[in-house]
């Protein structure tokens, strides 16, 4: 079984579903010998309608049906990768379909009496009503398999609720997989880039300065800065140049996030309490 259930029911009911199968499929060939040995010996009540392909082929696909599905369910997954669902191990598709499957040939005698009431010719509806009677015994136990993956359909359903699956095929997997490569790559050069620019224009700017001047530079045309402290014109034009790069890249949060982590200790009280202010202000807009 690919999914592992948290609700040990499900193994237990598709086990019970794999043995009553087995049983049917037993008495399926039982039935079917009897039938064969019954024709042969010129007994006429025993054949049905004009040819027999219908009746092998349904003696045993009836149980055929949950017998693989159970097997299937049961089996033990190989590795931790074959955990993962795929849309080809879908067990509540599997089971669904088995259980319909397994009820076609009384879904085929309720379609024969309808057509039979409606046109009146019941020649389809008495023959396989004549092989449902005769198979009855031996579909039994399929039929009773066929209930329990009805309600192994309504107990995965509820799991499911609680922890929805998420269907890959393996190269779809295996595509998600590179892609998620690539995004951790990408992301990974991009924080690299981030650092390394962080670091050229911090030095430039001065970490209090871009704390203490970070509204200013960032609503005010630059002409409007007013800066306090004594700096030249060519100073002051190059810290205000490189803070404003520092706002543009996007790199106001990662660069308070590191002013606050390795300076927080040569900052003031004043200046720390600015820092954390403009990173709820940050905070705010996402």
């Amino acid at each position: 079984m690919k999914r592992i259930y948290k609700n040990k029911s499900i193994y237990k009911n598709f086990k019970i579903t794999l043995i009553l199968s087995i049983i049917s499929l037993i008495l399926s060939a039982i039935t079917v010998i009897v039938f064969a040995v019954n024709k042969y010996v010129g007994n006429p009540s025993a054949k049905l309608a004009e040819t027999e392909e219908f009746f092998y082929g349904f003696a045993f696909l009836t149980p055929l049906m949950p017998f693989a599905t159970s097997m299937q369910a049961i089996k033990p997954a190989k590795s931790l990768k074959s955990i993962s669902e795929t849309k080809q191990n879908n067990d509540f598709v599997n089971t669904l379909c088995s259980a319909i499957c397994t009820y076609i040939e009384i879904i085929l005698l309720v379609i024969y009496l309808i057509i039979g009431l409606i046109f009146g010719t019941m020649s389809g509806a008495i023959a396989w009503a004549h092989f449902c009677g005769y198979m009855f015994i031996a579909h039994i136990c399929a039929f009773v398999a066929a209930i329990l993956f009805v309600i192994n359909c309504v107990l995965i359903k509820r799991e499911w609720a609680e922890n929805p699956p998420s269907f890959y095929s393996q190269q779809l997997q295996e595509k998600l997989e590179n892609q998620q490569e690539i995004a951790k790559i990408k992301q990974q050069k991009k924080e690299i880039k981030d650092t390394e620019n962080y670091k050229k224009l911090i030095e430039k700017c001065g970490m209090k300065f871009f704390i203490n001047y970070y509204s200013q530079i960032k609503y005010l045309p630059l002409k409007d800065i007013s800066v306090q402290e004594d700096y030249t014109a060519d100073e002051k034009e190059e810290r205000i140049l490189a803070a404003k790069k520092l706002i543009d890249l996007n790199l106001t949060e990662f660069a308070i996030r590191q002013i606050l982590e390795e300076y927080r200790d040569f900052l003031s009280e004043a200046e720390i309490n600015k820092a954390e202010s403009i990173l709820a202000e940050l905070q705010n807009q996402k």
